[in-house]
């Protein structure tokens, strides 16, 4: 295995791991003077930048650095400065963007590095050039555009908390000017900052690694290729909202959107505060009152940061019911099926009463009582066996159980089985896909409310701690 680098653009390199014959490190030089910046309380920030002065010495080559993580020992050294990647370190290989400087080289890893994690600066001809730990703190993550895809121009960052002042930013490697604004809105309930920037070049554009004590997403922004579209309003289906060019469906306390661009973001004024969501076909804005007329102040915003706004009326459809089978353990660490758990939601408007509804499996179903669950409420379906187990996630205090004679016919199947919730009638008012339960404490979660329960792509394993009976999904 040799270490590869791929060119971003003149002088930029990314490094990756690709297979070919070893070779020999060139000889070695005069170590550089190395700086890693910034240090919270004594650790590496989560978004941090290297530089590398070279001194008297020879320049350093952007393209014989990388990154790795965890401890390395003396012969994993050798054997990656020789470009031998073992196969258990590829998966360590940080994704990095390296640039040559007047006086040396500088580098940024391409994704925020994991709290507590160590990482290891590596030279192909100096050997190790720094090893640190990383520090913890809030991070803000990119969100638009998405992971991967192309934009210059526009950057919304969100996380658990946000900075609330405005900032002009560098952006590296060339040091374009961006400006940062604060309150920009919520984005699947984190709150947002805006950053726009006039692009000059195609990229790469990397934000600074931090504000505030922020770390910022360190993905570069490369434009792509073209023009970009013009925002055409377009023909919508009979009953849907034209909102410029995209269409929604009108619910009772939302809307749906029919249409959508991977380009655009949505921003819109709700009735509990500023929404933002990406433009795309399953995207919902909610907190409307149902059966009421309705005005909306939209914008809609483009990859280079260009925004168009304005405003539709509407009158949302009366009330109805809508539960959501959320989350499931199937696994516990505790007794099976004794402390076996479906957590089910009522994402409807009103109050609602699961008579005549059941819950089913491969083999059978189960009726559940006459009870009533409020508006956004979360209930967990249990088994009168249940008694909560000390090695698995408590229920959230405030989340109010509902007892059953059996979950299932012999319980909940950890290799997967299709659970569905049934009116009266037989119809199905919610399912939770068949997915395997691998891990033992770790629930299957959907990842919001208004995931399709047709896309198994939105259901996966929970994040840390395993699992939130009671209260929001969050996924790995």
């Amino acid at each position: 295995m040799e270490r590869v680098f791929a060119a971003v653009g003149a002088g930029f390199w990314v490094a990756f791991a690709g297979c070919s014959a070893p070779v020999e490190p060139p000889p070695l030089r005069a170590r550089p003077e190395v700086l890693a910046e910034p240090l919270l309380d004594g650790h590496l920030a989560r978004s941090p930048g290297f530089r590398l002065k070279a001194g008297s010495g020879d320049p350093v080559l952007p393209r014989e650095l990388s990154l790795w993580t965890g401890e390395l020992s003396e012969a994993q050294l050798s054997r990656l400065r020789r470009g031998d990647v073992p196969a258990t370190l590829v998966d360590r290989a940080v994704p990095a963007l390296a640039w040559a400087e007047a006086d040396g080289a500088r580098l940024r890893p391409s994704v925020l590095l994991q709290e507590a994690a160590r990482v290891t600066l590596l030279s192909a001809s100096l050997g190790k050039l720094g090893e640190w730990q990383v520090g913890g703190g809030p991070a803000l993550e990119r969100r638009f555009p998405a992971s991967g895809a192309p934009g210059a121009g526009f950057a919304l960052l969100c996380g658990d908390e946000a900075p609330g002042g405005a900032w002009e930013l560098p952006l590296e490697p060339g040091q374009a000017r961006a400006e940062l604004e604060p309150g920009f809105g919520s984005y699947q309930g984190e709150p947002c900052v805006a950053v726009r920037w006039t692009a000059t070049s195609a990229g790469p554009f990397v934000l600074p690694p931090e504000i505030e004590g922020f770390s910022l997403d360190p993905e570069p922004y490369v434009a792509g290729e073209g023009a970009p579209e013009p925002l055409l309003e377009v023909e919508c289906l009979a009953g849907e909202l034209p909102l410029g060019p995209l269409c929604a469906a009108v619910e009772d306390d939302r809307l749906v959107l029919t249409t959508g661009s991977e380009g655009l973001l949505l921003r819109a004024a709700l009735p509990a505060g500023v929404e933002l969501a990406p433009a795309l076909p399953g995207s919902v804005l909610r907190g409307f009152e149902p059966d009421t007329p309705q005005s909306l102040a939209i914008s809609l915003i483009t990859l280079q940061g260009d925004e168009v706004a304005f405003e539709v009326e509407f009158r949302t459809a009366p009330a109805r019911v809508r539960w959501v089978l959320n989350e499931v353990l199937a696994n516990p660490l505790g007794a099976e099926p004794a402390q076996e758990w479906v957590e089910l939601v009522n994402a409807s408007a009103a109050s609602a009463s699961l008579a005549g509804t059941s819950l089913a499996d491969a083999g059978g179903q189960v009726p559940l009582p006459d009870f009533v669950v409020e508006p956004g409420e979360y209930v967990v379906l249990v088994s009168d066996a249940f008694g909560e187990s000390p090695q698995d996630v408590p229920l959230d205090p405030a989340a109010r159980q509902i007892h059953l004679p059996q979950l299932g016919k012999s319980g909940l199947s950890n290799s997967g089985e299709p659970l569905e919730l049934r009116a009266a009638d037989g119809s199905v008012l919610s399912r939770f896909p068949a997915l395997p339960a691998k891990r033992a404490g770790v629930s299957l979660a959907r990842r919001s409310l208004d995931s399709p329960d047709t896309d198994s792509a939105e259901f996966g394993e929970h994040a840390a701690p395993g699992a939130s009976p009671g209260a929001p999904n969050q996924l790995r």
